[in-house]
Parts: structure tokens; sequence; C-alpha cells
């Protein structure tokens, strides 16, 4: 980096644009292959002109300063996905404990640390890339100092994080806020830390001193290149803010955090961000709490972007039980693979109501999030996945490969497009346009789709309506009388219906538009001629939340399963537990079966047969349960010796993934002994819809399974 601007020999208005540099005593050479002056740029050597200087070399009368030490690279992603940040040349670590530590150390080494967070501040360095580390298992009751400081570039931020092997360091907050900035910041990361309101927390009497209380981290200032991973925070008003006080921020990545209990606030405010990620984190229980909250106050949510931010982007993320919605996207942006559990309602996207709307309309894309059930708000019914409302004209917002399923409510449709009420900038605000709802999944809900009455076909305004496009969509076990309410007159020169599979138990369902109340058999002829009213059959639809904490061994509970995710931690980390996998295993029971009942899966394929002494179990692709029974197994000794009968065996079904497990409490000690067995499994006894199980995968029903295979001894 260049001290002051190089004095050259001739023509001073000439920018050096690539060269080489060497030196020779006191004098810096820089030979030049390319240059730039007021009128043009070009290469050496120019036609018509001499250069200022011989040799296409610049001397220079003025030293230059040295580069300042460089590490490339030194923030990486882990094959696990954690960031790593190498510390560089000149980075100065600073080390804090507030159970070893003294204050009248540097700091600057684990084994003489310093005590309290301003003491470990105060060691660090603007515009460098220091780390402030503190001690795991530590606990501070006290605050960071209002942050001032910056790091040197993406590849080299100022870091505050963590040293040792145990717990996260522990910030006792109490009625203030854990860290705050109002200042221009530049490339910080923050990992690894808990940040707690210990004072606002009414769950234990013994701290709770009453509701009064600061912001967990508070981003007041103008921030750039963020990054908050590992990190917890629990029981503040807002858990974390970002407001645009003196400036907007940018570059902002939310990462793998835990972000619980928030109350009169959300868990995240975000207002001013232009290119903000929120990935792979734990949001419950923000935005209200039952025990000391007002219920009228209870409007508050697990994540709220306002309608002033841009790029945003949120995956990969688990909302659960917020005070009201799940996520608030005014902004729009990119929803993708989250899971939304227990939330009166799941997410807007582009709507506002009561404050500004994103002008001139959101846009972006909702896509392959699962929303599982609803509850009441304050004794008031809600109950809805997804809200859309001012999409922005030729923006092609996409909302596609959802699951919506197992409403709790049975009251309001699962998709809503509406209109927002009371918005501050009404000339702003342009309606809804060109969305496109594509291959989504509303199961067991009260109604698969709405539209508002205040539309205006073709509108220019904030009522404006135009460009829907609703294909192969499967809207699956209307609860009610009702499975689509167009509540304002559908103009199929202004939206297309095309290949949904409607189904409901009651032949009559009806279908709305505008006044007039459709049968199925009208909405085929006149609105969705490619469709059919079938009901789709899934290989397991009733998988929940609930379930798939059983499934991990935990009661049929939601409680049960988020306190295990909110246990995340880069050392504690659990593939199971993400996000993730509990999305798949949802997403895997939705897959549509067809044919006869097939054998998938069996445990005597495995290559260690140990288990199957105990138990032999096996894997259908549909539900079976109706016709299985303990008796469509035979199991005999090939050494001709024995047969066992079904009353010396016991048979369970679990139809959350199809899988039938023998056991054998007649056996003495429970088990086959060990030798050489065969198993016979009775196809024409297992039927699911009158067709019999297909064994050898020829489409054709009826074919009995049969293998051979030896038992182990155990060891």
């Amino acid at each position: 980096m260049l001290g002051r601007e190089p004095q050259v020999t001739e023509d001073a208005g000439i920018q050096i644009l690539c060269g080489s540099l060497d030196f020779r005593g006191r004098i810096w050479r820089l030979r030049v292959d390319s240059y730039k002056n007021a009128t043009r740029s070009s290469r050496w050597p120019i036609v018509g002109r001499a250069p200022p200087f011989t040799d296409n070399v610049i001397r220079m009368t003025q030293p230059l300063e040295p580069l300042e030490p460089r590490t490339h690279l030194s923030v990486t992603m882990s094959a696990d996905g954690w960031t790593d940040i190498t510390p560089s040349s000149d980075t100065r670590t600073i080390f804090v404990s507030s159970s070893m530590g003294d204050d009248r150390n540097d700091g600057t080494s684990p084994n003489f640390p310093v005590r309290t967070l301003a003491r470990g501040y105060g060691q660090l360095r603007n515009g460098k890339p220091d780390h402030l580390l503190l001690r795991t298992g530590d606990v501070w009751e006290e605050t960071f100092p209002k942050w001032r400081l910056s790091g040197r570039s993406e590849q080299e931020p100022i870091v505050v994080g963590k040293y040792g092997p145990n717990d996260k360091p522990l910030i006792l907050a109490g009625s203030g806020s854990g860290f705050r900035t109002a200042e221009n910041v530049s490339h910080l990361a923050i990992i690894g830390l808990s940040f707690f309101a210990h004072t606002r927390d009414p769950y234990n009497t013994a701290t709770f001193t009453g509701t009064a209380g600061g912001d967990g981290m508070a981003f007041l200032g103008d921030v750039h290149d963020l990054l908050v991973e590992n990190v917890t925070i629990d029981q503040f008003t807002k858990n974390m803010v970002f407001q645009p006080s003196y400036g907007r921020s940018d570059n902002v990545r939310i990462r793998r955090s835990v972000i619980t209990d928030a109350y009169n606030g959300s868990g995240i405010y975000i207002n001013g961000v232009d290119g903000i990620t929120i990935e792979g984190s734990v949001f419950d229980h923000n935005g209200w709490n039952e025990i000391v909250d007002i219920p009228e106050q209870r409007i508050d949510h697990n994540v709220y972007f306002s309608a002033m931010n841009s790029g945003v982007v949120v995956r990969d993320n688990l909302f659960v039980d917020g005070g009201q919605h799940g996520l608030q996207a005014r902004s729009g942006g990119i929803i993708q693979d989250n899971l939304f559990v227990r939330n009166p309602i799941g997410m807007t996207f582009g709507i506002a109501g009561g404050a500004l709307s994103h002008v001139g309309g959101a846009s972006g894309e909702v896509s392959g999030n699962v929303f599982l059930g609803g509850r009441d708000l304050n004794g008031a019914a809600r109950g809805w996945a997804i809200e859309l409302g001012n999409i922005r004209r030729g923006s092609n917002t996409l909302v596609r490969d959802n699951i919506i399923a197992h409403d709790a409510m049975n009251t309001f449709p699962a998709i809503q497009l509406n209109i927002g009420r009371d918005i501050k900038n009404p000339d702003e605000t342009v309606g809804l346009h060109d969305v496109n709802l594509v291959g989504n999944i509303v199961y067991k809900w009260h109604s698969a789709l709405s539209t508002t009455n205040r539309f205006v076909n073709n509108g220019t305004d904030l009522n404006g309506f135009s460009g829907l496009l609703v294909r192969n969509n499967d809207f699956q076990q209307i609860t009610s009388g009702r499975a689509i309410l167009h509540r304002h007159p559908l103009d199929l020169g202004l939206e297309k219906w095309e290949g949904n599979r409607y189904f409901s138990e009651d032949d009559n369902v009806k279908f709305q538009n505008g006044q007039t109340e459709m049968s199925y058999r009208d909405w085929q002829r006149f609105i969705d001629p490619s469709s059919a009213f079938t009901e789709v059959e899934y290989f397991a639809p009733d998988r929940t939340f609930e379930s798939y904490s059983v499934r991990l061994g935990h009661r049929n509970r939601v409680g049960a399963l988020v306190s295990e995710m909110r246990h995340q931690s880069r050392d504690y980390w659990r593939e199971e537990y993400t996000t993730a996998a509990a999305l798949k295993f949802i997403r895997d029971g939705f897959v549509a079966v067809k044919g006869p009942p097939r054998l998938l899966t069996t445990n005597l394929s495995s290559k260690n047969l140990a288990g199957a002494r105990r138990q032999i179990s096996f894997g259908f692709s549909r539900d079976v349960s109706e016709s299985i029974d303990v008796g469509d197994l035979k199991i005999w000794s090939r050494a001709g010796d024995r047969v066992i009968r079904a009353s010396e065996m016991s048979m369970t079904y679990d139809r959350l993934t199809h899988v039938a497990t023998w056991t054998f409490p007649g056996m003495k000690r429970g088990m086959l002994w060990a030798g050489d067995w065969a198993v016979h499994l009775h196809a024409p006894g297992i039927t699911s819809d009158g067709r019999e199980l297909d064994t050898d995968w020829d489409g054709k029903g009826g074919d009995s399974y049969e293998l051979k295979f030896t038992l182990p001894e155990l060891v």
C-alpha cells in the first residue's frame, strides 16, 4: 500500500495501472506496464509519444511505506460447515478469564489472561485482525463496552471468540445489552459466545427481578461484513436487532446460532440491511412470554424483517412457537428449506400491515419449506402458513415445493394472497403480480388457498392483481367444505390454473369464485381443466415434529425435541438434531406411492446379523397395517429340527415408517439360537387397498419372500 502519492520525474498526471517494484538503497523504482492519464489509458509503447521516463521506469523521490502483513484465505469453511479464522502474522490475541484472569496482565498469553471484558477490549487495535478470546466455562456479570473497532478486511476480521474445551463463555447481561455498537464497524466476527438476560428469566425465581431489559446484540450503526456464528442469546427484549440509526449495514451472516425466549420484542428484528443471510439456526419461543407478558402485547415474532432490507436469504432454520409469526419477510428474498412448527402464522412475504411496505413490491422465492400445525393468538383464531402480498410486476416470485400439513385450528386457508392494512406508504405499494405457486402440498388443512376480495384485476395501485399461476399442486384432505376461496372474481386472462390434484372426504366440497360457489365439476370445466379430484397416497403423511422426537428416543412432545436442538453447538453437534434431518423425515413421508405395496428393506440383508437373533424387521412402501399379522412370517431352522410357532413371536407395526418387526418373547432368552435359518414372508396375506405385496418389484403382487441366512454366535 502506498504511503504517499509517488512523485514522478515528468508528467505527474499519470496513474500507474500495472507494474512492478524494486528497491535500491533509498530509491524505489516502478517498472510500468500500463498507465492512465486524464485523457486515455494504454500500454507501452505508445505510438507518437515518448514515455515520461526511460525504459518504462519511474524514479520516485519519496520512499514507499512497506505493505502491511497479510495472510491469504484466513477465513475458511471446515468440512462440517463451520467458519475457521486463522490469525494473521500480526494478530494480537487477548485472552480473558473471569476465573483465572487479572487485569494487571496484558492478556497476550492464555496463562496470564485479563479478567474483565473492558480490559480485554482495551487491548485491541482498530483496523487490525486482533482476536479477543474468552475462556470457555467462565461467566461474566458485565457486558462488552460500546463496540467501536473494525478488522482489516473480509479475510482478516477482528474476532470475538473463545478458547478452551468446555461450554461457551457466558455473559450475564441482566437488564443491559450484551453487545452493542452504534458506530461504523467493519469486518467483525463474533463466534461461540452465550448471552443471557438472567434477571428477565421468569422461569428462575432466584434471579428474576423484572421485565426491564435491553437487547442481546444491538447493531445500531452501519455494520459491514459481520459474522455471528455458534452464538446463544436468551431472554432479552429483542435478542438481536439491526437498526440504521447511523447508516445502513451490509454483508451480514447469522449462522448456526440458538435464539430463544425474547419477549416484549422479537427474536431478531432487522431493518436497513443490504445483504443478510440467516442459516442453520434455531428460533424458539420468541416474541412472547406466557408468565409475565401482557397478552395484548404478544405481537412479536421469531424473526422480523422490516420492508427496508434487500438481499435477504433465510435457509435451513427452525422457527417454533413464535409470538405471532415464525418469520415476517416484508422485504422478500429467498426463504428456503426452513421448518415452521406451531406458530400462529407461519410466515408473511412482501406484505406489511400498520407499517411501511417494500417500495415497488417485493420479490424472491419461498421453496422447500415445511409448515406444521399452528396455534391461537391470545385466544383468537389464527393458523395459516404463508401470506403473500405487495409482489412487484415481472418478478416471477416463486412459491414451490412447500409442504403445509396438519392444521391445528381448522379456521383459515393454508396460503393467503392478501393486501396489507393501514400501510404507511400506499402510493409505493403494488398489490400482487406474477406469482407462481408450483408443486406445493397442502394436507389436512381447513382449505388450500384464498385471495382477498379487495383485489382489483389489472389494477395499478396497492389493490392490483395479475399474473397468478397455480400449477401441479396437491390440495389433499381438505377438512372444510371449501377447497379454494377465490374471493375476488377470477379472470382467466390474468391467471392460470392447471394440473392440480384436489381431494376431500366431502364429495360436495366447494370452490369459491367471487360471489359464486362452484362444484368441483364446474371448477374443472371452467377453471382448471387438467386437474383431478383424486386422493394421492403418500408414504407416511402423518409424520410430525413430535413423531420425529419419538424416533430419536424422546417424548411425543414438541418441547422434547426442541430442547435437544437448543443444545446444538460446534462442540456438541449432532446431525440428527439439525433442521435438515427433521425436514427430511417429514418430506420423506410425502413421497407419493403407486402400484402394489412393495418390500423395501429388511435387517436380514445386513452384513452383521447379530441383531436378527432378537428381532427381524421388514419395511414396506405403503401402509399394510390393516392386513399384516404375526402369522405372515414363517421361520424355521434349516437343520430341520424346529419351526418357530406364531405363539412364540410378537409383531409390531410402525405406521410412520411402515416397518413391521417380529420379536421372540416365547423363545429362551427372547432370541433365536445361532445356526442356519430360513424365513418365508407370506405376500398374499399382506395387502394395501386390496393389492397384494410385491416382493420382486415386477409390478405384480402375491409373490412371497424367502431367504436363507446364518445367525452368528453372540460375542
